[in-house]
C-alpha cells in the first residue's frame, strides 16, 4: 500500500513539475504556424502539389551552393547537403555561419521553398531551399565543374519565452514576415517578388560575358554554327557571332 501511494505521489510531482517547465507553442499555434507555411506535398503520382513560397525580403541571409565533394576514383561525387543556420531575433541577425567557398548571399526577391520546420523551447525554425537554382563551380585535382544546384538555408527565429508561452502568433508571423513573406504559389510569389527588384535590362549587342555578368550561367545552351542558344528561367537569349542577336521572354 505505502507502495502505491508513493508511485501516486511521484507521478503527481512529476506531473506537476511537467506543467511548470512547460515552455514553447502550444499544439494550437503550432497547427496554425504549420498552416501558414506550409512545406511541400505530393499527390498519389508522385507529382510535387503547390506549397508556401516565400520571398526574401532581407539581404543579410547567407545559403550554402549545394553539397560537399569527396574524391572516388577520379570523380568528384556530392555527398551530404549542409544546411547553415542563420539565427534571427526580431529585426537583427543574432548570428551568421563562417563563411567558406560554398556560401553565397542570397538576393532580396529569391523565392523559397520550405523544406521542413522545427519547433523548438525558443525558437521556430524554417529549413529552405531555393526554387531557381544558382551557377556554383567545383573544383578538384582532377577538373574545374560549373553546375546549376539548389541551395539551401536553415532560418532559426528566436523569440522572447513569453511570447511562446502565450501563443503570441501575431508577433511569431509578423517577424517571420518581415524576413520572407509567405505566399500559396509560386505565381502570386513571383508577383510581389517583381515588385521589390529591378530586372536588369538586356540588350542587342550585349556580349556573352555581359549576360553571364548580369543573369548567371544559363540553366541549358545550345551551339548552332555561329549562333548559341542561352535557355534561362523565363527567356532565351540568342547569339549571333558573339553578342546578342534576339531575346524571347
Amino acid at each position: 500500500m505505502k507502495r502505491i501511494h508513493f508511485l501516486a505521489f511521484l507521478s503527481l510531482v512529476l506531473l506537476c513539475h511537467g506543467q511548470a517547465v512547460a515552455k514553447g507553442l502550444s499544439k494550437r499555434a503550432i497547427a496554425e504556424v504549420e498552416e501558414r507555411y506550409q512545406g511541400p506535398e505530393w499527390d498519389d503520382l508522385g507529382v510535387r502539389k503547390e506549397r508556401t513560397v516565400l520571398v526574401l525580403q532581407r539581404t543579410e541571409i547567407l545559403a550554402s551552393k549545394g553539397g560537399q565533394f569527396k574524391i572516388l576514383s577520379s570523380s568528384p561525387v556530392l555527398i551530404s547537403p549542409r544546411w547553415p543556420q542563420i539565427d534571427i531575433r526580431g529585426e537583427e541577425v543574432m548570428s551568421l555561419p563562417p563563411l567558406a567557398r560554398t556560401m553565397t548571399q542570397l538576393e532580396v526577391g529569391t523565392l523559397l521553398g520550405i523544406r521542413q520546420k522545427r519547433f523548438k523551447d525558443d525558437r521556430v525554425e524554417l529549413w529552405c531551399e531555393t526554387l531557381t537554382k544558382y551557377p556554383v563551380t567545383r573544383e578538384s585535382a582532377f577538373k574545374t565543374e560549373t553546375n546549376n544546384e539548389t541551395v539551401f538555408v536553415k532560418l532559426r527565429f528566436f523569440f522572447d519565452e513569453s511570447v511562446l508561452e502565450k501563443d503570441d502568433l501575431e508577433t511569431i508571423f509578423r517577424t517571420i514576415d518581415s524576413w520572407v513573406e509567405p505566399f500559396p504559389t509560386e505565381e502570386e510569389a513571383k508577383v510581389f517578388r517583381n515588385s521589390l527588384i529591378t530586372v536588369p535590362e538586356i540588350k542587342l549587342g550585349m556580349t556573352i560575358a555581359d549576360v553571364e555578368s548580369i543573369f548567371g550561367i544559363p540553366l541549358r545552351k545550345a551551339t548552332l554554327g555561329e549562333k548559341v542558344i542561352y535557355k534561362y528561367e523565363d527567356m532565351a537569349v540568342e547569339f549571333f557571332g558573339g553578342t546578342v542577336s534576339d531575346v524571347q521572354f
